[in-house]
């Protein structure tokens, strides 16, 4: 069962990373990375703002350094 602190790491790695780089054609259209938590233990969400490509969806990983990665289509987030 994955941590807190393991899902925190891995969520600064994504953050990091490529998956963010908006000069990168494949990126998938990532709008929030976050930490959950479900019965199988944490991990990494990440949220988009659209419904990603094939490409896009393919430089989504579906796990890091052991760490679940889930994503979920959310919509920009605007103030009320």
């Amino acid at each position: 069962m994955t941590t807190e602190a393991e899902a925190c790491a891995v969520q600064d790695k994504l953050v990091s990373s490529s998956l963010l780089n908006f000069n990168n054609a494949a990126r998938a259209p990532v709008y929030s990375i976050g930490v959950g938590r479900d019965n199988d233990g944490y991990y990494v969400h990440i949220g988009l703002e659209r419904q990603p490509t094939a490409q896009e969806q393919d430089s989504i990983p579906n796990q890091v350094d052991g760490v679940r990665v889930k994503w979920q289509v959310i919509g920009q987030i605007r103030p009320l």
